[in-house]
This record gives structure tokens, sequence and C-alpha cells, in this order.
């Protein structure tokens, strides 16, 4: 759905009911097997998929950082996971940070400072697919960033959040969101991606919607190389 201009949990994010268009990213087809894992799925173990779990997000170890707090408002049974890019521009290079569900949340982490950063918040349907939302955006030295999802009729809503100051906590001004418009590419150059403020006007689209191509089984290793 396209913004309303409500003030959400996640108050920057922005929502979709367009069709998606094409297939979603690689990554994608790894993410749901885990979800029963998380969400209390009853099912018998199955063994698993021969794809390996992508890498894991290390968080830099000197320098100046931020931190990034993730959290996800989800009913019982739906799991998210949060990703990073290695190429923030050309959204390559996947790792994984971390997965939650309504009882769950990944623990926080540190972003390096002062370098363009693309997030990705993934929340998961069991059974029906993914619905992922693309920022990026440029952490500053000693301040705490919310990554906040939740779930739509339709799909999914995400925002990057400044939380430094939790009573006056907004969406961060120079956000821009990536979700490439059904044009095929990875990310939405970034000199077309909106930022948050317009995001949240509603000037923009997006297809922050569920990819049921996703399946349970193929989306197991974001989940589990995030925890």
């Amino acid at each position: 759905m396209r913004s309303d201009g409500s003030t959400t949990a996640t108050m920057g994010g922005q929502r979709s009911n367009r069709p998606s268009g094409g297939a979603p990213p690689a990554h994608l087809a790894w993410l749901a097997g885990a979800a029963g894992l998380l969400g209390g799925c009853a099912a018998p173990p199955t063994a698993p998929p021969a794809t390996p779990s992508l890498p894991a997000y290390s968080a830099p170890a000197t320098g100046p950082t931020a931190r990034l707090v993730m959290r996800g408002t989800l009913p019982a049974g739906r799991v998210y996971a949060v990703t990073v890019y290695d190429d923030p521009e050309q959204c390559t290079g996947v790792r994984t940070i971390g997965s939650g569900s309504a009882g769950k949340h990944p623990d926080s982490t540190l972003l390096a400072a002062g370098r363009l950063t693309t997030l990705e918040f993934v929340l998961v349907k069991p059974g029906q697919g993914a619905c992922p939302v693309r920022w990026t955006f440029t952490p500053q030295a000693g301040r705490t960033y919310l990554l906040s999802g939740s779930e739509t009729a339709q799909g999914c809503v995400a925002g990057v959040l400044d939380m430094t100051d939790p009573e006056r906590i907004r969406p961060d001004a120079g956000a821009r969101r990536r979700n490439p418009l059904g044009t095929g590419a990875r990310c939405l150059p970034l000199a077309q991606s909106p930022l948050a403020q317009l995001a949240q006007a509603g000037a923009a689209g997006d297809d922050a919607v569920l990819r049921p191509n996703a399946t349970a089984d193929d989306l197991k290793g974001l989940i589990e190389g995030g925890r």
C-alpha cells in the first residue's frame, strides 16, 4: 500500500499493494524453512537443504560506530530477518544480522559510522512467501537507530528510525527507500530513491508485497545464518 501518512511503529516506512514484478532476489529463496523453528511449527524436522546459510554480519571492531536495534511487530507464526549488503549501492553481497518472531528479537549490533549502509527487513509468512523492504542511510557516530517492521494486509512495512533520544524517535532524515519498483534490479539507484520524508508523505510507491515464489524450504539459510 502507499503510505497513508499515519504514525505507526515504523513511522518512516512505506506500504504497497502493487504487484512486485519479477522474481525475488536469490537470497529470498532461502528463508522460510526456519519459520517453523521460530514460529512454533509442530511439523516433524526435515533434512536441511543443500544450500548453505548466508554469511553472518560482523560488527566493526575499530573506528567510530552507531548502534542498530531491530524490532518486528508481528502476529504469532510470522518471522523476520534483517540483512545488510556488502555493496550498499548495488545491493550485492548479502549478510545476515539477525532474525526474530513475535516473541524474539535479534540482539543489537554496531554499524560503521560515516559509511553508506543498506539494510533489509524481510518478513516471512510460512508457506506463503517473503516480503523485503530495503533502506540505505549513513549512520552517524554515537547515534542509535531502529530498523522496525510490521505486517500489512498485502505484505509489510518497515523504516529506519533515529532513536538516539527516546523522547523524539523519528525517521532518519537521510534514509532512502531502495525497493526496485518492479524493475528487476536489486535496488533502485540512489539518485532515484525517495527520501524518508517523501516516502512517509506517499510521494513514491514501492514493492513491499508478499513474494510467493519464496517457499518454506527455500529460505532456510537466511534465518539460520542470522541467529
